[in-house]
């Protein structure tokens, strides 16, 4: 029986025209997208035509494994998710086929590294399991400002207990100006997320007093528009005062402010050890 492998280099030979299946999965969510034009149905599994971009497979000598940038559209279900902090991994499964048969090739199996978000795109950076042989220990480093994303598992802050319903009064993109907020102090909502009335997430870039919120991004084809309802959320500058008199979460602060300014291993030691010896 030939391989698998054997029966798409033999389509391939023919002629065939090759479309890739991506199945993307993130605990128990799961998206299945196809380069294709139309839906593509695999062994009862049904891959939906969406708009992607794929950089070549490559193995770099100083990485293990092997790495690609698969990058979707921030309007996307899957891009909306991402903008959606977990900490669950990311999982991509890579395959393509032959539209003129059947014979479907496996290509890799990855975990998302990182996303990058520019403009109306997610890039997401997968490589296969070698690179866990190179992960850095802890995975966590220490630093003085928060490292978690407001409102993810590690946050922990409440986003029902910080949400404000609102209406948009005008529209001068990226400029979205509300009728009211929760409070109108400059920079409260920046970093913050704004959830249209069709439910896409868009991040807030810059909050200027009263109530002029930057979307962060490139202008949607659709929504935003003058008298939609939105909701609005409280942003997050990762500092300590923050976390405790904004969100009331300080259990949850993840970083140390007070680590010292300077390696340890670079003090100076005076004749007797005092206030004098450090500089």
């Amino acid at each position: 029986m030939p391989r698998i492998a054997s029966l798409f280099s033999t389509a391939e030979r023919a002629g065939g025209t090759p479309v890739e299946l991506y199945t993307v999965q993130r605990g128990t969510q799961v998206w299945r997208l196809t380069s294709a034009d139309s839906t593509q149905t695999v062994s009862g599994i049904v891959f939906t035509p969406s708009w992607l971009k794929r950089n070549s497979l490559e193995q770099k000598q100083d990485t293990p494994g092997i790495q690609f940038t698969v990058t979707v559209n921030l309007d996307s279900p899957l891009g909306q998710a991402l903008l959606v902090s977990s900490t669950d991994p990311v999982t991509v499964t890579l395959q393509r086929m032959q539209l003129s048969g059947t014979p479907i090739k496996p290509v890799l199996l990855g975990e998302v590294l990182s996303v990058k978000f520019s403009d109306d795109k997610a890039e997401l950076t997968v490589a296969t399991v070698e690179h866990r042989f190179k992960r850095q220990i802890p995975a966590v480093l220490l630093g003085r400002t928060c490292p978690w994303s407001v409102y993810s598992p590690s946050c922990g802050a409440d986003p029902a207990a910080h949400v404000f319903s609102t209406t948009i009064a005008s529209v001068t993109w990226p400029t979205v100006t509300v009728t009211a907020l929760a409070d109108t102090t400059a920079a409260f909502y920046t970093a913050g997320i704004l959830v249209g009335a069709d439910g896409k997430r868009y991040t807030i870039a810059k909050h200027a007093s009263p109530r002029d919120l930057t979307i962060w991004g490139a202008q949607p084809a659709s929504g935003l528009q003058a008298s939609d309802a939105v909701t609005v959320y409280p942003g997050c500058d990762k500092q300590r005062l923050t976390c405790i008199n904004k969100f009331n979460n300080y259990e949850n602060f993840g970083a140390f402010p007070d680590l010292p300014t300077k390696d340890p291993g670079l003090i100076k030691l005076g004749a007797t050890f005092g206030p004098g010896a450090i500089t």
